[in-house]
């Protein structure tokens, strides 16, 4: 089901947030904190998200520029709800963001005592969904291979080495890396189509893309609203 831009639009619990670049290309996702209704888009939005750091139980706020939606019933919110409950009380805030893995518990190399979880903005979104409800949205184990000049735009840091090094990135790349539109192109398939497998153009979202087309027939599991 598509809505026009302009359109006012209620945001549910869960719902996926996401901001896009002039280009189309997909530079963060996040989860929508609560019932929110927004007038048009480029609205802000309360969200829960990975920053960094983790935003879950305190609301961020976001600028909203796609919004999309898999078929949740009430036991799937209880279980989002558990698990995201359970990140925010055992991740420790000054934990750095991660490409890859798009998530990956820590802990203190001296003692061993855990410090809890980090990510990557996709990741999170990703993770929460497998580990709440055994949905894989994404198949990792197929992403394309991205190349440093996009993967500056979701991770502006990562421009120096040490910094490529400590978001996980070995090498010179390019790095097979989930990106942000990767689950927008999810959550756009729709839960019955699920692991996505993402093409390399999938990194953008594009208005006259044949998948746009395609979230008409997925609008009892999915939707994307504009």
């Amino acid at each position: 089901m598509m809505f026009e831009r302009g359109e006012p639009i209620e945001i549910r619990r869960f719902d996926l947030v996401a901001q896009r670049e002039p280009s189309g290309f997909i530079r963060h996702v996040a989860l929508a904190h609560g019932k929110h209704r927004i007038a048009s888009i480029s609205a802000q939005c309360p969200v829960m998200h990975w920053g960094p750091p983790l935003a879950v139980r305190e609301a961020a706020s976001i600028r909203v520029d796609l919004v999309g939606r898999l078929a949740l019933d009430s036991e799937d919110v209880n279980l989002l709800e558990i698990t995201a409950a359970s990140l925010s009380t055992q991740t420790r805030l000054d934990l750095p963001m991660i490409a890859d893995p798009p998530w990956q518990q820590c802990s203190c190399p001296t003692t061993g005592i855990p410090w809890g979880m980090r990510f990557s903005c996709a990741g999170f979104v990703a993770f929460l969904f497998r580990d709440a409800l055994e949905i894989d949205l994404v198949d990792l184990s197929n992403l394309p291979s991205t190349a440093l000049n996009f993967l500056a735009l979701v991770y502006p840091s990562i421009t120096g080495e040490r910094a490529r090094r400590m978001a996980g990135l070995q090498g010179s790349g390019p790095w097979r890396v989930l990106l942000p539109g990767f689950v927008v192109h999810a959550f756009g398939a729709g839960r019955s189509a699920v692991p996505y497998v993402a093409q390399p153009t999938d990194s953008h979202w594009d208005d006259d893309t044949d998948a746009v087309r395609l979230l008409a027939h997925h609008f009892a599991t999915s939707q994307l609203f504009y």
